[in-house]
C-alpha cells in the first residue's frame, strides 16, 4: 500500500514538474476567451442565447456552449448544452425551463488547456399563463388609455411601452399595467403628477429603460423586479427623484444590436446618491455619464462596476466631492472627464495608470485644489487638459506621465513650474500652454524637447515666461 502511495506521489510530482517546465507565457498555454452576448426570445419555458469564442487560446476549441441554473455561477455540473466547436459566434436554445423563474447563465469554451466561462447574466422566464402578447409598440398618453390597455391583460409587449401625458389627461396610476412582465423597451417621460411607478411588475427589459422629465416622480422602487440584462438606462431631469434604489436588481449591462451599454444619469436636481446601481457586475465596454445632479455627494453606486467600462464623464455635479466609487479603476480605453464637480483633489484615482482617450480635469470654485492621486498615471492616448480657476499650486502628480496624445495647461493662475512633466518623453500631437500668469519655470519640458518628443505644434504664450523650443534646448527654460 505504501509503495502504491509513493508511486502516486512520484507520478504527481513528475506531472507537475513537466507541466511547470513546459508552460511559458503565450497563447499556446491559454484557455479560450469566451463571452455571452445576449439573451432573447424569452418565454415561460425557453430562451435563445448567443455567445462568442473570441480567442482559442492557441489550441483548437473542442467544445463550446452554455451552462445555466437557478443559482449563481453555473458550470458544467448544472444544465448545459454544447453548440459545436471552433471560434466565432454561436447560438443555442434553452428548453424545458420552469415558468416564472430566475435563471443564471454563462457561455463556456474548452480547449486542451481547460474550460473557461464568460461573465454571468440572468433572466426571468415568463409565468405559465403568459400567452397574451402585444406585438409592436404601445403608446399610452393619458390615464384612460392606461386603464383600457390594462384591461386587455397583456403579459408581454414586444416593442416599446411608452408612457407620457405631455398632451393629455394626467397619468397618476400604473397599477392597471400590473399584468405586464416583459417589454422590449420601457419609456416613461414627461408625466406631471405621477409620483411612483407602483403597480408595475416588469421583470424583463430587452434593451432600454428611460425615465425622464417626470415632474412629480418621487421614487422608482417598483422597478426593483427587473433582473434581466439591459443595454441602456437613462434617468434624466426628474426634479423630485432622490435616489434610484429601484434599479437594485440590475446586474448586467450588455451589448445589444451592436450598441454598447450606456448609463446616463443627469439633471435630477435632488438626487443624493446612485446606490441603486451597487449590484452591477457586468458593463461591457460602455459609457457612463453623470451630469448636473446638484445634490449628488458621492458615486459609491459605481463601486461594483467592473474595470471594463470604456469612458466616464462626471460633469457639473455641484456637491460631488467623493470619487471613491471609482477608486478601483486602473484604466479606461476611452475618455475620462472630471469637470466642474466639488472635489478638491484626485486622491481616489491612485489606481489609475492609463486613459486611452481624452483626460479632462477642470476645477471650479475658489478653494485650493490638487491633482494628487494620479501619481501612477503613465499614459493618456488623447488630450490631457487641465484647467483650474481655483488655486492649483503644482502638477507634480504627473511625475509618472510618459506619453500623451496632446497636452493643454490653461488658465492655472497659481502654477509656477512644470516639474511634474520631467519624465514626459512623447506628445504625439500639440503642446498648448497658455494664460498661466505665474508660470516662469518650464524646465520640466527639457526631456521632451531635447529628445524631439513633440510631434505637433509648440504653443506657449501669455504665461509668466514663454520660452521657445530653442530656449529650452539652450537651457533658458526659466527666469
Amino acid at each position: 500500500m505504501k509503495k502504491t502511495f509513493l508511486l502516486l506521489v512520484l507520478t504527481c510530482l513528475l506531472l507537475v514538474g513537466c507541466s511547470s517546465e513546459n508552460e511559458s507565457p503565450g497563447t499556446n498555454n491559454s484557455v479560450p476567451d469566451v463571452q455571452l452576448n445576449s439573451i432573447s426570445d424569452i418565454t415561460s419555458t425557453s430562451a435563445t442565447v448567443n455567445g462568442d469564442v473570441i480567442s482559442s487560446g492557441g489550441s483548437n476549441i473542442t467544445s463550446r456552449g452554455f451552462v445555466w441554473g437557478t443559482s449563481s455561477n453555473p458550470d458544467q455540473g448544472d444544465n448545459s448544452v454544447t453548440i459545436g466547436n471552433g471560434t466565432g459566434s454561436f447560438t443555442g436554445n434553452l428548453l424545458n425551463l420552469q415558468s416564472g423563474t430566475t435563471y443564471f447563465i454563462r457561455a463556456f469554451a474548452t480547449n486542451s488547456n481547460g474550460t473557461s466561462y464568460s461573465g454571468e447574466q440572468s433572466f426571468n422566464t415568463l409565468n405559465q399563463n403568459c400567452e397574451n402578447v402585444a406585438n409592436g409598440n404601445v403608446f399610452l398618453r393619458n390615464q384612460q388609455e392606461v386603464n383600457q390597455f390594462g384591461e386587455m391583460g397583456y403579459c408581454e409587449i414586444t416593442g416599446w411601452l411608452d408612457i407620457s401625458d405631455v398632451f393629455g389627461e394626467p397619468i397618476v396610476d400604473l397599477s392597471p399595467l400590473s399584468s405586464v412582465e416583459k417589454v422590449g423597451l420601457l419609456r416613461i417621460i414627461g408625466t406631471e403628477q405621477l409620483e411612483t411607478l407602483d403597480g408595475l411588475n416588469i421583470n424583463t427589459i430587452e434593451k432600454d429603460l428611460e425615465i425622464a422629465a417626470n415632474e412629480g416622480l418621487i421614487n422608482i422602487n417598483a422597478l426593483s423586479a427587473i433582473t434581466s440584462s439591459i443595454n441602456t438606462v437613462r434617468i434624466v431631469n426628474n426634479n423630485q427623484l432622490i435616489n434610484i434604489q429601484g434599479l437594485s436588481g440590475l446586474t448586467n449591462f450588455v451589448m445589444v444590436e451592436n450598441e454598447s451599454p450606456l448609463l446616463h444619469v443627469a439633471g435630477n436636481i435632488l438626487m443624493e446618491d446612485i446606490n441603486g446601481l451597487q449590484n452591477v457586475q457586468i458593463f461591457e465596454n460602455g459609457q457612463i455619464e453623470i451630469r448636473n445632479n446638484f445634490q449628488l455627494s458621492n458615486i459609491d453606486g459605481l463601486s461594483s462596476f467592473p474595470n471594463t467600462i470604456n469612458s466616464l464623464t462626471l460633469y457639473s455635479n455641484d456637491n460631488l466631492s467623493d470619487l471613491g466609487g471609482i477608486s478601483h479603476f486602473t484604466s479606461l480605453p476611452g475618455d475620462l472627464n472630471l469637470e466642474y464637480n466639488n472635489n478638491s483633489n484626485l486622491d481616489d484615482l491612485s489606481s489609475l495608470t492609463s486613459v486611452g482617450g481624452n483626460l479632462r480635469i477642470l476645477f471650479d470654485g475658489s478653494d485650493p485644489v490638487s491633482i494628487s492621486g494620479i501619481n501612477n498615471l503613465s499614459e493618456v492616448g488623447g488630450e490631457l487638459e487641465i484647467l483650474s480657476h481655483p488655486p492649483l499650486a503644482n502638477i507634480d502628480a504627473l511625475e509618472s506621465l510618459v506619453s500623451v496624445g496632446s497636452l493643454t495647461l490653461y488658465n492655472i493662475n497659481t502654477l509656477t513650474n512644470l516639474n511634474g512633466l520631467s519624465n514626459l518623453v512623447s506628445i504625439i500631437n500639440d503642446l498648448y500652454i497658455s494664460d498661466n500668469d505665474e508660470l516662469t519655470n518650464l524646465c520640466g519640458l527639457t526631456t521632451l524637447i531635447t529628445n524631439n518628443g513633440l510631434g505637433g505644434t509648440y504653443y506657449v504664450q501669455n504665461n509668466g515666461y514663454d520660452p521657445t523650443e530653442q530656449d529650452i534646448i539652450d537651457g533658458n527654460c526659466s527666469i
